[in-house]
């Protein structure tokens, strides 16, 4: 395992030193962003700290920058759409997180098994098939999650339960697609 992180490592740092001596390197985005793997795993019903995983936009005009709120992987289309200067309708619930006037939602959403995980804040709420939603304050230092009342109002967990079931139902009713001019 060791010497695949070093050879990725490597490949990537070849790839990209390569990319910014060529043609393309001034009019493209690249984006690098890892997974977890099926190694997800955890006493918990949703192990958060499973995925914690990091992202990079790289490209000729961008200007170095760490964001540091809480996003998902929903959120890279319309960032990296909104760094490239494309203005589109997405029919998706992910947020830009490039933009400078308003600071993102810290906010993800996470799903283990059949379990959906939505952080928001430190409050980590997990809705679960036929089964009651539960509600948790998540605490990133000690990786620990305790159990506590229902903060939400029922604006916010239908919010959630949109969220969640939004991609399975625009996939199943092949909500995706281009729209004709």
């Amino acid at each position: 395992m060791n010497n695949a992180v070093k050879y990725a490592d490597y490949a990537l740092g070849e790839f990209f030193r390569k990319a910014r001596q060529s043609d393309y390197w001034d009019n493209t985005l690249f984006l690098v962003v890892a997974d977890h793997d099926t190694r997800v795993y955890g006493d918990d019903l949703i192990p958060v700290n499973k995925f914690h995983i990091p992202g990079l936009i790289l490209g000729a005009d961008l200007e170095p920058r760490t964001i540091k709120s809480t996003a998902s992987q929903i959120d890279l289309a319309p960032t990296l759409l909104s760094l490239a200067g494309v203005s589109a309708y997405l029919p998706t619930v992910g947020q830009d997180l490039s933009r400078t006037d308003k600071a993102p939602e810290n906010r993800a959403m996470m799903q283990f098994g059949d379990n959906y995980g939505w952080l928001e804040g430190d409050t980590l709420t997990v809705l679960r098939v036929n089964k009651p939603t539960e509600h948790y304050r998540y605490i990133p230092e000690a990786d620990k999650q305790e159990p506590i009342e229902d903060p939400l109002s029922p604006e916010q967990l239908k919010k959630i339960r949109a969220f969640a079931m939004l991609p399975s139902i625009l996939y199943q009713s092949r909500g995706y697609y281009v729209p004709k001019d």
